[in-house]
Order: structure tokens, then C-alpha cells, then sequence
């Protein structure tokens, strides 16, 4: 079915399928009880204490679904990435194929796979775990500029674009803050009990415990403001093939993945999953997937027609 629904979706573009968005996504069930498939790992949905699988998705750049997979859920995302890659080359009639991935995938395993397999990628960097002669490249006076800015660094026979964005420093700023004022308000006398903190909130890297006690580290605080607005990918692509400005916005396209998730858990009511047993839970999955797939080829088609409706509005109209 998987393949017949590639074939399909690939005839709506002539041209071919040549950029992959490839993100991952955690789905949790309404149970407690752990097996081959289901499994305890961490949930993008903050639903930590339920078990869970991991669904791999690829699209093309207009948010068209390409294909999936299905994983435990205590799979690292960073390690589907050469699994799902292998079975599209295996599978699927693809060439010339860029593969635009979040920073989970950004691991030398991945990145070596795809330079092997011949595969341009551009991934999202782990800016903060680069080598300090890197970072010293990009983050001295990221922090003080009034302006954006783009930088083009070699690493390692790749390149690293960096970018600066007074928007998303402000947005960075923001979001902090709103952590370290959620921790304010549990505080006492400067001291916030152990008890009152929720694991995984985002906030554990901005306290230090002692004594069942736990206090924000300013440090911490300060040390992170240099990284406002910083952000980057990593590519192979040459120079000569593209510009700093074409690799951050095949980037930007990402969003498009994201809008999938979106639509599959809300509109589809892909999660919570209610069954049991794996082969109704691959059912499930592939039953959700099948609708997204009618919903979305009906809005391309539409779309070359100059009719332009959301899938909300589809939905609607279908009803």
C-alpha cells in the first residue's frame, strides 16, 4: 500500500520527487503496559508516564506524504534516519535525492551515511556541542548585533551556515524567561521544592538541586542568552551548487512536516492509540495515513485548479 501510495502522489509532480522532509514524532496509547512495539522512551507529547511508538514520516516539500515507519517507542530518533533511507532506495524510484532533516538526525553516523550513499542533505546543527575554534567563528558578537547575519564556515570537508535573527533572539529570550518565571513562582525564600518541579519541562537545566532543594542557576541562565537568535545547519553541498541563502530556506520548508504531524494527531485523531496488539496498531497507523493521503491529494489537485482550501475546509465539503 505504502508503495502504491508513492507512486500516486509522485505522478501529481512530473518533475520527479527530489527534496525529502524527514521528521520524527512520538504517538502515545492509553496504556501502561510495555511489549514489543510499545514502549517507554521520550514523548514529544509530555505523556512520559504512557507507552509510546516513534513514527518516521517523509514528505516532499509541499508537505505531499511520501512514506513512513513505524519504531518501539524507546528508538532514538537520530538512529531511523539510515533505516527509513535504505528501505526508500530500496523500494521507491527516487534520484538526485536532498534530505532535509531537525537536529536529532545531525549525528557523524547519519552524516556519513548519506555522503556514502550519495545523498545531499541539510541538517540542522547541534551548534552547542561543535568544537569551541567552530563556535568562536560564528558566536563572537552574535549577541550584540542590531543586525542578521549569515555565515559560511568549513568543518570538517562540510558547511556550516549559521544564522543570526533579531526575531528569533527575542523569541529565544522570551522563552527562557517564561522558564525561569515558572520556576520563580514555585520559589521560597529562594529555594524551590524537588517535589514541585515536572520532569521534562524544560526547566532541569536551569536548577541546581541540593538537599531535596533546588535553586536557579543564574549562570546557566546568562550563559544560554549568547545563543539568542543562533541558529544552523549543516550541508554538503558545495559552494558552486548553493548559496548560504538557498540551504536556510530548503531549511525553513521543514514546517511543512510539522503541519503534517499536526493534521494527523488533531484532524485524523492519530493519538491516543487505543489498541493492543501490533498488527491493529500498524492498522491504525496506516489506516491515518491513508486518509491524510486522499485528504492532501485532493487539495494538490484542487490547488492546479486554482481552488485553494485548507484540509479543515476539505473535510467540511466531504462531510
Amino acid at each position: 500500500i505504502k508503495s502504491m501510495v508513492f507512486e500516486r502522489t509522485s505522478r501529481l509532480f512530473p518533475e520527479g520527487v527530489n527534496l525529502m522532509l524527514f521528521d520524527v514524532t512520538t504517538l502515545y496509547f492509553e496504556s501502561f503496559e510495555p511489549d514489543e512495539l510499545r514502549a517507554f522512551g521520550f514523548s514529544k507529547d509530555c505523556k512520559f508516564k504512557e507507552t509510546q511508538i516513534v513514527l518516521a514520516l517523509v514528505t516532499n516539500n509541499r508537505g505531499v506524504p511520501l512514506t513512513y515507519e513505524i519504531f518501539p517507542g524507546n528508538k532514538s530518533e537520530g538512529s531511523t534516519l539510515i533505516e527509513i533511507v535504505k528501505k526508500i532506495k530500496a523500494n521507491y524510484k527516487v534520484k538526485n535525492v536532498v534530505m532535509v532533516a531537525d537536529r536529532a538526525m545531525f549525528t557523524e553516523a547519519n552524516l556519513s551515511f548519506l555522503e556514502a550513499e550519495g545523498i545531499k542533505y541539510v541538517v540542522a546543527a547541534k551548534l552547542k556541542t561543535m568544537k569551541r575554534t567552530v563556535q568562536s567563528e560564528f558566536l563572537n558578537g552574535a549577541e550584540c548585533s542590531l543586525a542578521g547575519w549569515v555565515k559560511d564556515i568549513d568543518v570538517e570537508a562540510r558547511r556550516l551556515i549559521v544564522s543570526y535573527s533579531v526575531d528569533r533572539a527575542r523569541k529565544d529570550y522570551k522563552q527562557r524567561m517564561r522558564l525561569v518565571d515558572r520556576l520563580l513562582k514555585k520559589s521560597r525564600d529562594g529555594k524551590i521544592s524537588v517535589k514541585a518541579l515536572i520532569n521534562n519541562s524544560g526547566t532541569k537545566k536551569y536548577i541546581v538541586v541540593a538537599n531535596d532543594k533546588a535553586t536557579i542557576n543564574e549562570t546557566k541562565v546568562q550563559s544560554d542568552a549568547i545563543w539568542d537568535g543562533v541558529h544552523g545547519v549543516i550541508t554538503n553541498y558545495s559552494r558552486e551548487e548553493k548559496t548560504p541563502h538557498e540551504l536556510l530556506e530548503r531549511y525553513k520548508g521543514l514546517w511543512k512536516i510539522e503541519e503534517v504531524f499536526r493534521i494527523n494527531k488533531h484532524d485524523l485523531k492519530m493519538r491516543p492509540i487505543y489498541h493492543w496488539k501490533p498488527e491493529r496498531i500498524r492498522a491504525h497507523i496506516l489506516i491515518c495515513f491513508m486518509a491524510y493521503v486522499v485528504l492532501n491529494t485532493t487539495k494538490q489537485i484542487l490547488e492546479k485548479n486554482s481552488i485553494s482550501l485548507s484540509i479543515a475546509q476539505l473535510r467540511k465539503e466531504v462531510a
